[in-house]
């Protein structure tokens, strides 16, 4: 749409209708219209900024939940691994114990026979040579053998292993922790017992000694 532009040529301005100050009139009223603008213009740059801020706001975020979807990644890794060993953890320590208490039964079963053994005062239908007290067994020879020494027997270690969580629990896994620290403990105690009882077989002669260091 073309603006029609006025003609000083061809319309007369009416100058004696004009107000004396016509002049500082349109002067304000330029001024106004300018200060206008820059007011719209401040707005328009405030607006910008603002929105560059939250342009720049929104790329940190972006960036924080790709870091915080990483790290969440990870975790779930790391649990998935200590999940699988306190799995294995707990297999091992059934086996263990399982295998503690075999050997306890074995243990408490030989010092049972051997102390039966040791009451018996009569011949008891002897079919080789009688022997005396210094007559003392040999590796094809039989013969008497010493009272060994006393060993105190080891307390049984109750241990109760409840299943594993489906997520992963400090808790949890710090009771396995200090389940397994008291069977190798307890497992220290039974070699120990069983050290003492071949020690002590060999002091009584009931076993052959060991032979001197070199041979």
């Amino acid at each position: 749409m073309a603006v029609k532009q006025a003609s000083i040529e061809q319309e007369e301005l009416q100058w004696n209708q004009m107000p004396n100050n016509w002049s500082q009139i349109v002067k304000l009223d330029y001024q106004n219209k300018t200060n206008g603008l820059n007011d719209v213009a401040d707005v328009a740059n405030e607006a910008n900024a603002t929105a560059s801020a939250e342009a720049d706001r929104n790329t940190n975020q972006d960036k924080s939940i790709d870091l915080n979807r990483k790290n969440i990644l990870d975790i779930s890794n790391t649990v998935s691994i200590l999940s699988q060993r306190v799995t294995k953890n707990t297999k091992a320590i059934s086996d263990n114990a399982t295998a503690i208490g075999e050997n306890k039964q074995a243990i408490e079963t030989n010092a049972l026979n051997l102390k039966t053994h040791e009451e018996l005062n009569s011949a008891h239908g002897v079919t080789g040579n009688n022997v005396g007290t210094e007559d003392f067994a040999q590796s094809l020879v039989g013969g008497v053998v010493l009272l060994a020494a006393n060993i105190a027997e080891i307390q049984a270690l109750q241990l109760t292993i409840a299943d594993a969580p489906g997520e992963y629990s400090q808790e949890y896994t710090q009771a396995m922790a200090n389940g397994v620290n008291s069977l190798v403990a307890k497992q220290g105690d039974i070699i120990t017992l069983i050290n003492g009882v071949l020690r002590g077989q060999k002091d009584a002669k009931q076993m052959q000694p060991d032979a001197p260091m070199g041979e």
